[in-house]
């Protein structure tokens, strides 16, 4: 072909990144590096057995000690009852009806049952919309028959309620009007307009029926978990968006208020931490509800 197939490229220029024969192969190498390895690590890899290591954690860090114990508890059943997926990524999730069956029938060959459908937002959005929240209809259905093949075939699947999706000035995002990237994983903790539109994009995907089950994804049981947003470590991202970080600073001098401590206090920088901690666990507990 006169043109090289190319596996990422400058989202403002469109300039060639990297060329899809080097990323796969790059792939493959280090994905086969991986296999040889996982058999390995039942024999040669160190048990943590030092009792630091289950002591329970302090108050501020509860959510740890639940964490603990439903991994404790899903131990025995996961000998038997596990997942073994592959991740869809992008495009890699917008497949014709011809590509979903091919894949769902390598998938199963390949011995996998479950699959994480990822950064998909962007495929099922109305990229004429104003805003983030409407869908692209034949978009949508590519990704419902793709569900259905998985669910057809005993798949089970996975995704993020938000990953990359892209906010637009038509959300009425209170908070923020610049918007470059991944604002939401710090615009959803500290702003109430950002908080609404998650969950408005959360209840439109989770409870329209799809066509092809008769079932919506909140009620189906081929959706086995729930990401709600990606990679999201709010000590990294409470920056991302720079008109909410004096949202921050200014929540952050309400939470040294509480405690009856001066914006000045030299326990100020442990404090912040606890904060954002603090902040996190709030938003996951506005989330699940």
């Amino acid at each position: 072909p006169s043109r090289a197939l190319c596996a990422t490229t400058d989202r403002k220029t469109g300039a060639l990144k990297q060329r899809l024969d080097e990323h796969l192969i790059g792939v493959e190498v280090n994905a086969s590096r991986l296999v040889r390895t996982l058999p390995r690590l039942e024999e040669q890899l160190p048990r943590l057995v030092h009792r630091a290591f289950r002591q329970r954690a302090p108050h501020a860090f509860a959510w740890q000690n639940r964490a603990f114990e439903l991994a404790e508890g899903l131990r025995q059943n996961s000998q038997q009852q596990g997942f073994f997926g592959v991740n869809l990524v992008s495009t890699g999730n917008d497949l014709t009806r011809k590509e979903a069956d091919d894949f769902v029938k390598k998938a199963l060959v390949m011995g996998y049952n479950s699959v994480r459908i990822h950064h998909f937002e962007g495929n099922i959005v109305d990229r004429q919309a104003p805003d983030s929240l409407t869908f692209d209809p034949k978009a949508l259905d590519r990704l419902d028959y793709l569900i259905a093949a998985c669910k057809k075939h005993g798949i089970y699947i996975t995704l993020d309620l938000y990953a990359s999706r892209l906010l637009r000035p038509g959300d009425g995002i209170a908070e923020c009007a610049d918007f470059k990237r991944f604002e939401m994983k710090g615009l959803a903790p500290i702003s109430p307009s950002a908080m609404k539109n998650w969950q408005e994009f959360a209840r439109r995907l989770l409870t329209r029926i799809n066509p092809y089950t008769g079932m919506s994804l909140a009620e189906d049981p081929v959706l086995y978990s729930l990401n709600l947003i990606n990679e999201n470590t709010l000590l990294q991202s409470w920056t991302d968006c720079a008109e909410a970080v004096p949202l921050y600073n200014k929540r952050f001098d309400e939470y040294l208020g509480k405690l009856g401590l001066p914006a000045d206090s030299k326990q100020r920088d442990g404090l912040f931490i606890e904060f954002i901690n603090r902040t996190q666990a709030n938003c996951i507990a506005e989330q699940k509800k």
